[in-house]
């Protein structure tokens, strides 16, 4: 990331799960005050934000996504089990990294025999030309896969 002169760097994010204020040091002597939004955080920190992005819903007709989870099940029950009821999602965000088609339908299927809501798949792992063949012909003709 770069920034132009005299712009302010306010936050910034990545995989990294460690609560950490300010920027680790990035080269001798300069370190950035800028806030630290993980991708990942504590149940109930999630659940309270999801209750006030759902006040946003202007229209039944806007659909509630999940946020995404790459294979943390335990994670997503925990959030939606705290979620009071007005505002559960309507679709389950989730990211699967696999080498086999067979393990890539395994975790999808998973996901949805848990949690009983259609999958949106945010993020998936290709590796070879013939298991991106055939997971996307399976999502195609699969109703509970957006």
């Amino acid at each position: 990331m770069t920034l132009r002169r005299g712009k302010t760097l306010t936050w910034h994010y990545n995989w990294n799960k460690n609560w950490d204020k300010i920027l680790r040091q990035t080269s001798p002597g300069l370190r950035i005050d800028a806030e630290f939004v993980p991708m990942m955080s504590a149940v109930a920190l999630r659940t309270s934000r999801w209750v006030e992005l759902a006040k946003l819903r202007t229209s039944p007709d806007q659909m509630l996504v999940t946020p995404a989870v790459a294979s943390d099940l335990d994670w997503m029950k925990n959030f939606l089990c705290l979620l009071p009821n007005q505002v559960k999602p309507d679709y389950l965000a989730v990211h699967v990294y696999s080498t086999t088609f067979e393990s890539f339908r395994n975790q999808v299927e998973a996901y949805h025999r848990t949690f009983g809501l259609p999958i949106m798949l945010t993020e998936f792992a290709m590796h070879v030309c013939e298991f991106m063949g055939q997971t996307t012909s399976w999502m195609d003709k699969t109703d509970f896969v957006m």
